[in-house]
């Protein structure tokens, strides 16, 4: 597959599982249509100071950054800390908990079940969502 001229998507990652970052760079990869920058992170400190230095399209967020209970926390903090106002995604592999449902979410985040990952950027629908600002 060849890829095209699209912008390039600059996306932090916030997991603490390298291998969740691995696996997105993968899947990212597979995207022939889309070219993406992934910066992974695995804590909040490692976020806010790329977040600092760097510019971002999206910013993708795992729902469990320990030591929060939740990705409100961490993401109250990183859009404080940095004035980021991209697209924001949150990863969780229970997408049925409380904190995800649409009454509490934060600034419209697009919530999305981790296993879904692969999926969501062979449709597209992945860089639909990094690409849209809510």
């Amino acid at each position: 597959m060849t890829q095209t001229s699209a912008p390039c998507i600059r996306v932090l990652y916030l997991d603490d599982c390298d291998i969740d970052h691995r696996l997105l760079d993968a899947y990212l990869k597979m995207d022939g249509s889309r070219q993406y920058q992934l910066t992974p992170c695995l804590t909040l400190d490692q976020a806010r100071a790329a977040m600092a230095s760097n510019s971002f399209d999206a910013l993708i967020i795992d729902n469990r950054m320990p030591p929060f209970t939740s990705y409100h926390e961490p993401y109250r903090r990183l859009k404080s800390d940095t004035g980021f106002q991209g697209a924001t995604l949150v990863v969780s592999a229970d997408v049925s908990a409380q904190e995800l449902a649409e009454d509490q979410r934060l600034d419209h985040e697009i919530v999305l079940d981790k296993a879904d990952l692969l999926t969501a950027v062979r449709s597209g629908y992945l860089a639909q969502v990094l690409t849209t600002h809510h």
